[in-house]
């Protein structure tokens, strides 16, 4: 409408017009903001949601305090909860059982349910008087006992009293059903565990877990026989009696009745320690184990000697993820090169491990203080992902010839372990290089120990450091001269090392640093551009040459 145009009659229309659009749109926004504002009773959701809500709030709360409240108030809240709790057997077969009264009532209300058993002895109480109430040797027992035939797993952290009453029902009683046997023990010593049951092992058992539990006898081959997933662990906070762990022969007849295992984990799990390398080191055909199914080994803060003794005699082609973290001691006699000290090689120049479908291994220590390093291997997408993977003594002259180790990444390693990377690794077709160390690691490798590492990685495409923190001990302050060798290196025109490195990504080295190495950066870029035009320099995720 044309304003200078209309007359006062058209004004008072388009001012009623425009007010009863006002109108319309306050109204809706009304609408909107009520049914934005608006909740549903939690009683008018699907049955099916209720019933996950339900599954939640009572298996969430079963390590703590609370689970007894819950499973008493879920069925009295109203009619409906009532009725779907209580029609869902399924619902009630986690049981922990904190009183004799309420571990009853949902035994009946699982009906034919499979039962899975779960109690821990350590988690919080009000007080001791409530403890004593909630749970004691006979609850325990009489919850068990009399279902054996029902029970699928049982996951049981106890002491001594309560334990003797667990090793009773195995004995004692038939587990037809046993999937999964978890059992943890909390005490100054070992419990040395009587792992026969009673008729025979259970056929669907596939998971055995151990915390400061030792089987009493190790060459039960029947309870092995079908064992997916085998875990011996000693609590760090518990005195580790070497007289009562299993012996490594003994512990190498266990592992061969397990003819189907896919996952071994052995945590701090050691027998008495050898006394030199040279039993770790001869490995005899009558000691071979051959597990075929492995895909997963774990061995975390065992001595160093005893990883080297195992691995030995470990045929595991199948294999995708390995991790050892040796605990390493110089008064054990082990090698100066820490990390190599856990695998049974000879000498230094053949290849660490034959790593087919495990394409990435990563070298770590868990913290700066401590001297234990960790390796893990883990499957990626590389070819060849699908073969053998895991090598070790006997297939060494296969392993030279081909293996396709990929990924190395280094992290608080040990000072002198760089200068061992050539000669270790240099039969592999290493692509990625990952440093994660101080700056002050960085300077105890001079240009001469830098030359023979890259003149042993000729297929090394990316080189990537990563700047940790100082050690606490370490009072210098560290600067960018610290690097200059591995650049002098990189930047040297005759002898050529990496002809094929595509780039270098320096991470975390702050400003005053990035400016002191940024004229040697740039002429390591144009040395290497003229032979790789793709080559670049990236300080801490920004190009150099976009700088």
């Amino acid at each position: 409408m044309d304003l200078y145009s209309a007359t006062l009659e058209d004004l008072n229309r388009e001012d009623s017009r425009l007010t009863r659009e006002i109108a319309k749109l306050y109204d809706s926004l009304a609408d909107v903001r009520c049914r934005m504002n608006t909740f549903t009773s939690v009683s008018r959701l699907p049955p099916e949601i209720l019933l996950e809500l339900f599954r939640h709030a009572l298996w969430g709360s079963r390590f703590s305090g609370k689970y007894k409240r819950t499973a008493s108030s879920l069925p009295q809240v109203c009619r409906l909860w009532r009725t779907i709790a209580l029609g869902s057997p399924k619902l009630w077969s986690y049981i922990v059982p904190c009183s004799e009264t309420l571990s009853s009532s949902m035994i009946l209300r699982a009906a034919n349910q499979p039962l899975r058993i779960v109690w821990d002895t350590d988690q919080e109480r009000p007080t001791a008087l409530d403890h004593q109430k909630c749970l004691d040797g006979y609850t325990l027992y009489t919850t068990i006992a009399p279902n054996t035939n029902r029970i699928v797993e049982l996951d049981l952290t106890l002491r001594r009293g309560s334990m003797e009453d667990v090793a009773r029902c195995i004995m004692e009683d038939h587990w037809e059903c046993l999937q999964r046997l978890a059992l943890s023990y909390r005490g100054y010593e070992n419990y040395v565990l009587d792992l026969h049951f009673a008729g025979h092992p259970p056929s669907d058992l596939r998971h055995l877990e151990f915390t400061n539990v030792v089987p009493k006898q190790c060459e039960n081959a029947g309870v092995y026989r079908n064992i997916r997933s085998l875990r011996f662990l000693l609590d760090q906070a518990a005195p580790a009696y070497t007289t009562t762990l299993p012996t490594m022969s003994q512990l190498m007849d266990v592992l061969r009745h397990c003819g189907r295992l896919e996952e071994l984990l052995l945590c701090r799990f050691s027998a008495r320690p050898l006394s030199d390398h040279g039993p770790a080191l001869q490995s005899s055909p009558e000691g071979i184990v051959d597990l075929q199914r492995l895909r997963v080994l774990k061995i975390v803060d065992v001595i160093d000697v005893d990883i080297s003794h195992l691995l030995a005699h470990l045929v595991i082609p199948e294999a995708t993820q390995v991790l050892l973290r040796p605990s390493w001691r110089p008064s054990s006699g082990s090698r100066k090169d820490g990390y190599l000290s856990c695998l049974p090689l000879p000498n230094p120049d053949v290849n660490v491990l034959f790593l087919r479908s495990v394409t990435v291994l990563h070298i770590h220590g868990p913290a700066m203080t401590r001297s234990i390093p960790e390796v893990i291997a883990y499957k990626d997408s590389y070819p060849g992902a699908n073969t053998s993977s895991f090598h070790v003594r006997r297939y060494l002259n296969s392993a030279r010839r081909n293996p396709i180790l990929h990924h190395l990444e280094l992290s608080t390693i040990f000072r002198n372990t760089l200068p061992q990377l050539g000669p270790t690794f240099r039969n592999s077709p290493l692509c990625l290089l990952k440093l994660k160390l101080p700056l002050s690691f960085m300077r105890s490798v001079t240009p001469q120990e830098w030359d023979a590492v890259f003149s042993d990685l000729p297929s090394l495409k990316a080189l990537r450091y990563h700047r940790l923190p100082e050690e606490p001990s370490y009072g210098e302050s560290p600067d960018y001269t610290f690097l200059l060798p591995l650049l002098f290196i990189l930047s040297r025109d005759e002898r050529r090392v990496t002809p094929l490195l595509k780039g270098i990504y320096l991470q975390g080295l702050g400003g005053e640093i990035a400016r002191g190495l940024q004229p040697y950066l740039r002429r390591c870029m144009e040395v290497r551009m003229a032979e790789v035009p793709s080559f670049q320099v990236f300080v801490d995720r920004f190009s150099l040459g976009s700088s």
